[in-house]
């Protein structure tokens, strides 16, 4: 199973497509589903999981998100991707999430400016981060790329902020970094998992972010929206352990039973 961060950016059913039929007191009571899939989700169900993906995707209930999206199948067991690609193609040629997915899939340059002029009028902000990453492949237009990814998040592609959060990880900023993940956390929940794993260690081998209250915060926020990982599980399931042994029991048998459902043990 790949890591989070690296199925976001290298993604490299199902799910019956919603009617556009469907009644108008449908909508009514969207705030419940939101509610019943994100506790699933919690329950580490695939359906729940599947189900809060497909709002994600259609902006049903919630904000439209592809990352959000992306985030909850790469919490399902086994080829992830395939699932969601195939979901995906199930809109048809020209979906936009479609066309993000197979770009970043690619790597191809020419594909990818192809597919950005497929986007340069029903959704630009797909089309510049598209471009941007395009230019990331080539360091002379690395701070071009930057400078785009930027824009494009601005202007309403949260993917960028993914491919923001990478480039500061890889060149190791690390203020950036988890200054960006706190300021975009709100609405992308995985970023919570990501600043768990920033704070627990995991992800800063000098120890200098280190902090186990923060990663548990974070891990948890991250949880009561219903993108817990299998990592930040298994690191709250040996925390409360830890409590247990120093004779506090923060969390009872039940809980330790779903969180292990999440870490897969």
């Amino acid at each position: 199973m790949k890591t989070l961060l690296a199925f976001l950016l290298t993604f490299t059913f199902i799910f019956p497509a919603c009617s556009q039929n469907r009644p108008a007191s449908a909508d009514e009571n969207l705030a419940d589903s939101v509610r019943l899939y994100t506790e699933q989700a919690r329950q580490g169900e695939e359906d729940g999981y599947i189900r809060l993906a497909e709002l994600y995707r259609t902006g049903r209930g919630v904000d439209r998100s592809f990352t959000n999206m992306v985030s909850l199948y790469s919490l399902l067991p086994g080829r992830n991707d395939r699932k969601l690609y195939d979901r995906l193609r199930a809109e048809g040629p020209d979906d936009p999430f479609l066309i993000l997915f197979e770009s970043v899939e690619l790597g191809d340059t020419a594909a990818m400016e192809r597919n950005a002029e497929r986007l340069d009028r029903s959704n630009p902000a797909f089309a510049k981060a598209i471009r941007a990453l395009r230019l990331s492949f080539n360091p002379e237009t690395s701070d071009r790329s930057l400078a785009m990814i930027r824009e494009a998040g601005d202007e309403g592609c949260d993917f960028a902020y993914v491919l923001l959060a990478i480039g500061y990880d890889k060149s190791g900023q690390t203020e950036l970094y988890e200054a960006h993940l706190l300021q975009h956390a709100p609405k992308l929940p995985a970023f919570h998992a990501l600043l768990g794993e920033l704070y627990s260690g995991q992800m800063s081998p000098d120890g200098e972010k280190t902090d186990t209250l923060k990663a548990v915060d974070h891990y948890l926020q991250a949880d009561s929206r219903g993108f817990l990982t299998p990592k930040g599980a298994r690191f709250l399931i040996d925390y409360y352990k830890a409590a247990a042994s120093a004779g506090k029991a923060l969390c009872d048998e039940a809980e330790l039973a779903r969180l292990r459902k999440i870490a897969r043990q």
